[in-house]
């Protein structure tokens, strides 16, 4: 009775073990490809740490209680340790780089581009992709300045090109009256191929400026960018020429971002910063004109990083431009913030 008993306890965890396998197997499969890496990642730090907690529990066996006790939580605390810097390496990603796409904006402006004379159209640099809007005033032989905006992470090529040429309520006309706009996705976002990171994402801005410097229209070009596309902007900048840099809501490298959201990042926690964008170190590379602009109401980007960038520039003729009291997703609408990026690329165009 006893074996039956037993027979049946082992048949039914048996039974449990593989319905519980195939469930998770299937729930793992039918998950973002970014979020099978974390789970992985946490499952096999979990798994190493209570291992190592297990073989030290087993060393230490015939040693005195005080010495056991000692030990195994020494354990535990760097097990923990562990893990969370684990999750705090693999989510970060997911904060820095959610990879938008907006694919109501992307048929839209394909739809737009269908017709005759447009002024949208699609560019395709190898698995890259994103919009041109060309300038209202020049003609279409005719060379003139192109602006390259690298946008702030929750955005995306789309719906960025898509508002500033519908310009709903008339105020982004500067950015295409007398130049052509351009922006193009980062990596893993809207339709562009690969993953977003620091690497990939200064390797897509060089293959952005190389293409677009080799239109025989474009006579110079211009380098905006907004939030986490400043980065990029400034160390494009330091690789290649341009008439001018404008920067929205710029950081001095992305250690101010992390400690703003959590302020553990100094010293040996640097070390959990995967995204690294120095921008105090590029901008000292810039030689073009640099226009800066931030609010001391950003709730996203610290206002003194942003001063820090600022006193970084050394030999740059850069300007700084305080904003007061607007919110970090109020750039776009601010008309002092828009007013002075006009007149910056009237003046370097």
């Amino acid at each position: 009775m006893n074996n039956w008993s037993f027979g049946r306890k082992a048949v039914f965890c048996v039974i449990s073990s593989v319905l519980a396998s195939s469930l998770a197997g299937i729930v793992f499969i039918l998950l973002n490809s970014r979020i099978r890496s974390l789970v992985v990642a946490v499952v096999t730090a979990s798994f190493i740490c209570a291992l190592i907690f297990f073989i030290v529990s087993q060393l230490l066996r015939d040693k005195d209680t005080k010495v056991r006790i000692t030990s195994q939580i020494a354990s535990v605390v760097v097990g923990f340790l562990v893990i969370v810097s684990t999750v705090i390496i693999n989510l970060a990603p997911f904060i820095v780089f959610p990879c938008n796409h907006n694919e109501a904006a992307y048929d839209d402006l394909t739809e737009l581009s269908k017709v005759e004379d447009s002024r949208i159209s699609e560019i395709r640099i190898d698995d890259l992709t994103g919009w041109r809007i060309s300038s209202r005033s020049a003609k279409p032989d005719q060379k003139r300045p192109v602006i390259i905006c690298f946008y702030g992470n929750g955005m995306n090529a789309s719906a960025t090109s898509l508002m500033i040429f519908k310009d709903k309520n008339g105020i982004y006309g500067d950015f295409n009256e007398n130049t052509d706009f351009v922006c193009v996705d980062y990596p893993g976002y809207g339709i562009s191929g690969g993953a977003p990171d620091s690497d990939s994402v200064k390797e897509m801005a060089l293959k952005v400026y190389d293409e677009v410097a080799s239109w025989e229209t474009t006579s110079e070009i211009i380098l905006f960018g907004y939030s986490i596309g400043t980065g990029i902007a400034t160390y494009t900048a330091s690789e290649r020429d341009a008439a001018g840099l404008i920067l929205w809501a710029p950081y001095a490298n992305a250690y101010d971002i992390f400690n703003n959201y959590l302020n553990i990042f100094y010293g040996p926690c640097r070390l959990l910063v995967r995204f690294r964008m120095d921008s105090d170190k590029y901008i000292k590379n810039v030689d073009c004109p640099v226009l800066i602009l931030a609010s001391d109401a950003d709730e996203m980007v610290p206002y003194q990083s942003s001063r820090d960038l600022f006193a970084a520039a050394d030999g740059t003729a850069a300007d700084f431009v305080s904003l007061s009291g607007i919110s970090h997703n109020a750039f776009w609408q601010d008309t002092k913030a828009l007013d002075n990026t006009y007149e910056f690329i009237g003046e370097v165009a």
